[in-house]
Order: C-alpha cells, then structure tokens, then sequence
C-alpha cells in the first residue's frame, strides 16, 4: 500500500516563483501583478430549514468540483454533536443533506473538519468522540449528497490520547490526512495517507520531526513546494510559532525552520495554498496583545517570508484573523473574521501577488450579531465562503458567495 501511495503522490509541477524570496521579502516589493477580479461579495439569504435548528450549525470546510459544492461541518441540534453536509449547484441554493445516524451521527460527536474533491467523489476528514476522547474520522461520497462512513480498520485512526484530523488533499485518487494526537505528554503533528480514500496508512516520524518536548499541530495541506506543504504550530520557543513541513510523497517529511515564523508573542499559521509567488499562508500574530491578521508567502515552500504587517489592512481595533486561503488564476483569497466592531463580524481579504493585500469593504460582512469565516472554495464560477452567525442568539450556518 505505501508504494502505491509514493507511486501516486509523485510531486507536483512547482509553480514557477515571481522573486528570490528572503525572510524580509525585499525582492516582493517588485513582484505586483495586475489588481485582482473585482469580486461583488453578498450574503446568501438565511434559510432556516438548510441553515438552523434548534441549536448550533457551523460550516468548516468548503470544497467543489465541475458539478456541486460541499460545505461540511457539525449540527448541535441533538443530544451531541453529528456531522454535517451541505451541497449547492451555485452558491446561493443550499441543501441540507439528511441526518443519516449511520454514516453522519452516533454514540458522542462527530464533526467534519475538512474535505476535499477527489476523483469519483468527496472525501471529508474530521473527528470521533464515540469513545469519549476523539479519534481520528473520515467519511467519502461520490456525489456530495449520499455518504459512507470509513471503518477505523485496525484502529489506525485511534491511539492513546485523542486524534484529531484537521484537514485533508487529494492528488488524482491518492489522499493525505494530517491533524494532531494529544496525549498526556502533550500534541504531536499527525498525518495519514491512502492510495483511494477506503485504506490508510498512519505515517510514523521520528522525534525529530515533532519534538517531544514541545506542542505541534498540523492544520492545513496543500499541493506545492516539492509535492506537499503542511502548516501549523509549534511551542518549542516558549510560545506558539507558526510552523510549515513538507514532503515530497506524503510519507517522508521535513520541518521548515526560519526567522519569518516566530516572534516575542504566539503565531499560528491556519491555512495554506497554492498561489502568488508560489505559496501563501495565512493565520494570525498576537504581538500587540490581541491577534491581527497575518500572512507568509515563498515560491518553493522551503524559504518562507512573513508579508510586512499593514495595520490599516490586517488590523485595527479589536482582533483579526484568518482562518481559511484559496486561490485561482492569479487570485488569491482568504477570510476569517474582524471584531474591531465589538462584534464578530466575517472578514475577506484579496490579493494579485500574496503580498500587496486589499481588505474587502461591503454590506455583506455587517452584521449586528457575530459572524465567522472558517471555509473557502473558488473555481471558474466565482468564490464561497462558510462559516457561522450567531444573530438568532445560537449559531446557524452562514454563507457568503464572491461573483466576477
């Protein structure tokens, strides 16, 4: 089975970078493109038979293909948390899948984290509690409606502690999970592999990858670099630094260090794709005591530089922070929140180049209750976006469509 994963992971063509990057990024500076699509941003109507209940819904993850979309997540409505599919043609018409106990639901909760489409279908990774502390879950679908829950065969999802997986990426039928394991000596980096969605693997490291005496987890993935590129945190320094490894096949990796991760308070890097020079990363950086929104960018995945801070674009009263990155022909797109308003309000920030940012302005972000970004998908059509808002006095799933 590992050689059939090597032989299908094989890495992708590197995009080809726009400048020699260094920590401080002066190269970049000559590095601007044309200024992105002007994308016109609305709020897509609330429905409460699609979006609420009679508790919490919050969509994670959003992912599509030629077809549909999928927005994935979790719904409180029962006595625990069940996962939670969402499909839509277009964006603005959403559709509830059913509650299926067998697949979706079971004993404690289930939550969908991430997904992703794959050849002949979806594949959605998130977490268990059946047994009390969480194992790792995945479930699959071929059209994004109907969903079949993957056994835990040979506890490979489980272990000591508590496994969690926080996201997933497909190159062609071949899968790679990371996450992380808490235990009672504290979080490791964690990271699993299949050859079709149906059999995996748990990838072994050694300690030097995720040291023992510090915490790591491993939030996003994507395709770049030489093959793959994780992001996440450490603890080594004393507080958290954001952290990026990378692999050629899914199952060997390499811990990237560097100056342009760290810093005298906690960073953490959220999410990462494909796009600018090469690669971008978003997240946030609490130097000034509350968290403002933060973003790394490099053209091979091995020399990272943190974009300078403009406080007039990632900051500003209150918190910001970036959950969640896409990009696509040139534009690259994330999104989280900013609660400079007193309330969470959900935030969206474009850019041509990874580096010069636009912060987007518009009714479709003001609210007066809270709102949250945590999922992003973009293609030809346009971008969506998902997450939560809490107007109803608990939270409905939330969603936020950007056309050309």
């Amino acid at each position: 089975m590992l050689a059939m994963i090597v032989t299908g992971c094989g890495p992708p063509p590197t995009p080809a970078p726009t400048a020699t990057l260094t920590p401080t990024l002066p190269p970049l500076t000559a590095t601007i493109r044309q200024p992105p699509p002007d994308f016109k941003w609305s709020r897509v109507s609330h429905e409460e038979i699609s979006f609420g209940g009679a508790a919490d819904q919050i969509v994670n993850a959003i992912a599509m293909n030629d077809s549909i979309i999928v927005a994935v997540g979790l719904d409180r409505s029962g006595d625990d948390n069940e996962a939670a599919v969402w499909t839509s043609p277009d964006g603005l018409r959403w559709l509830r899948t059913p509650p299926d106990e067998s697949a979706l639901g079971g004993l404690g909760d289930q939550i969908m984290n991430g997904v992703t489409a794959m050849v002949g279908g979806f594949v959605a990774v998130g977490e268990d509690r059946a047994g009390g502390d969480p194992d790792g879950a995945v479930w699959m679908s071929a059209d994004g409606q109907a969903w079949l829950r993957v056994a835990n065969e040979g506890g490979v999802f489980g272990g000591a502690g508590s496994q969690i997986i926080w996201s997933v990426v497909a190159s062609g039928s071949v899968l790679i999970a990371a996450g992380q394991e808490i235990t009672d000596s504290g979080s490791d980096g964690a990271v699993w592999a299949s050859p079709d969605g149906k059999r995996w693997v748990r990838v072994k490291f050694d300690g030097s990858i995720f040291p023992a005496d510090s915490d790591q987890a491993l939030y996003s993935l994507t395709l770049g670099g030489p093959g793959l590129v994780a992001v996440g945190e450490d603890s080594a320094t004393g507080n958290f630094d954001g952290a990026v490894w990378t692999s050629r096949d899914g199952l060997s990796w390499t811990r990237v260090t560097g100056e342009a991760f760290g810093g005298p308070t906690d960073q953490t890097l959220y999410a990462v794709t494909s796009g600018g020079p090469g690669l971008v990363a978003v997240g946030r950086d609490a130097a000034s005591g509350e968290s403002t929104a933060a973003v790394w960018v490099s053209a091979d995945g091995e020399v990272w530089g943190r974009v300078p801070h403009d406080e007039g674009v990632f900051g500003g009263e209150g918190e910001q922070v970036m959950y969640t990155v896409k990009s696509l022909e040139g534009l690259v797109v994330t999104a989280g929140f900013d609660s400079g308003g007193g309330d969470f309000e959900a935030a969206v920030w474009t850019s041509s180049d990874g580096v010069n940012w636009t912060r987007v302005q518009g009714e479709a972000f003001q609210s007066e209750a809270d709102q949250v970004i945590y999922g992003l998908a973009i293609g030809a059509q346009g971008a969506v976006a998902g997450g939560q808002d809490l107007a109803g006095g608990e939270s409905d799933a939330a969603f936020w469509t950007g056309k050309p």
